[in-house]
């Protein structure tokens, strides 16, 4: 999986130098995410895009024909095809994350990702957003996810480095401080 998140990473990168304005790259970004939920929400797609079966004229056509319907820019169809000639549809998603990573980072935006047992309404995630911008000392722009084995509370990850605050986080850090004999 490393390897496919360094390939993945390599074609952002491509495409972030490719687009080089940050209006181009932002909409460019729009475009291969209204892709990559098409693939997601269509399974006869997602078979051409992520299975090697396909001859590669095959595949070409479905992606001119997708960028046709979608009206997508020279420069994603040019990039489609490139993935598709090289076998590559198929870290698209991956690609489009990646992307939008330097795009943040180029904006000087750290991204998070937070974690919760629930979704959390709008009042919760503007103070989440703050407290961490304000730790952080950036602007942050936060992903959020629902991960049902967390209780209650949340974990946030930043810069590779994760903040804790769910209820099982609690729980072992208790559990370590009892075995150490420290509680």
């Amino acid at each position: 999986m490393a390897r496919h998140d360094r390939v993945a990473a390599r074609y952002a990168k491509a495409i972030f130098d490719l687009l080089k304005e940050e209006k181009k790259i932002r909409a460019g970004l729009l475009e291969l995410e209204t892709i990559v939920r098409l693939v997601e929400g269509h399974a006869d797609l997602a078979k051409v895009f992520n299975m090697e079966l396909f001859p590669a004229e095959r595949r070409r056509q479905v992606v001119e024909d997708l960028a046709k319907r979608l009206k997508l820019s020279t420069e994603i169809l040019r990039t489609l095809l490139v993935l598709s000639d090289q076998r590559r549809l198929g870290l698209l998603a991956t690609v489009v994350v990646k992307l939008r990573l330097l795009l943040l980072e180029s904006s000087g935006i750290i991204p998070l990702n937070v974690e919760t047992a629930s979704d959390l309404g709008a009042p919760e995630r503007q103070k989440t957003e703050k407290t961490f911008s304000q730790v952080l000392g950036k602007k942050v722009e936060a992903n959020y996810v629902i991960a049902p084995p967390i209780l209650g509370g949340l974990r946030v990850t930043a810069k590779g480095r994760t903040y804790d605050g769910t209820i099982s986080g609690w729980l072992s850090a208790m559990r370590e401080q009892l075995a150490e004999g420290r509680a």
